[in-house]
């Protein structure tokens, strides 16, 4: 995965085999730092205000924190050695998918593969709530400024709305009546022009469908 931070000017790689990210000067093209992540590392995800960045770790069920302001990191939340996994005191986070954070609420999205999206608070990083969705959400896009988080769920083709400022599934969008294709890859981004439409595409085939926000 990369991901790219262009206020800050940075790029972001996930690596494979040695679990590391990767920070790339995007101006220069050099390598600023390199920060050890968990096992199996994807989807991260940056504060627009703070440059934070945000990964989760699949196999370890841990998410990485790093600091925008100094690349220092952390482990969230701490691993006992020997361990691979992590719990709260309500639910175990088991494996974690990708990452979205709301800049103006102080809240991050994590969306757990087995069909649970948890809410985590953005500064003792514990889990305020968790929340049924759809199992394999591989995607999600935030709108901060409406309070609404999009998670796409791979399984069923089903888009999930989640109202951010009650954290709650307040919509069930159904893609496609097709049915459910084990390699099916939704992918979803927001347009700059056009911003209340949503691009959504399957990665496997020229299936793209335009979402309007407005009416789900």
């Amino acid at each position: 995965s990369v991901l790219f931070d262009d206020d800050a000017g940075r790029a972001y790689v996930l690596t494979t085999g040695n679990y590391k990210m990767v920070v790339i000067d995007t101006a220069t093209d050099t390598v600023i730092k390199e920060i050890p992540t968990g096992i199996v590392a994807r989807d991260p995800s940056v504060h627009a205000k703070t440059h934070d960045v945000f990964v989760p770790n699949y196999e370890s069920g841990t998410l990485t924190v790093v600091k925008g302001s100094d690349f220092s990191s952390r482990t969230i939340p701490e691993v006992p050695e020997g361990k691979y996994y992590i719990t709260d005191a309500a639910k175990p986070l088991a494996h974690p998918g990708p990452a979205v954070v709301h800049p103006s609420r102080q809240k991050i999205y994590v969306a757990d593969l087995s069909g649970l999206l948890y809410v985590l608070d953005n500064s003792s990083f514990r889990i305020l709530k968790t929340l049924e969705v759809g199992q394999q959400i591989r995607k999600m896009l935030i709108d901060s400024e409406q309070d609404r988080l999009y998670a796409v769920s791979d399984m069923d083709s089903t888009v999930y709305v989640v109202d951010t400022a009650r954290d709650a599934v307040i919509e069930r969008v159904k893609l496609t009546d097709e049915p459910v294709r084990p390699n099916r890859e939704w992918h979803v981004a927001l347009f700059r022009t056009l911003p209340n439409y949503i691009a959504l595409a399957d990665f496997h085939s020229d299936d793209v469908i335009i979402f309007d926000k407005a009416t789900n």
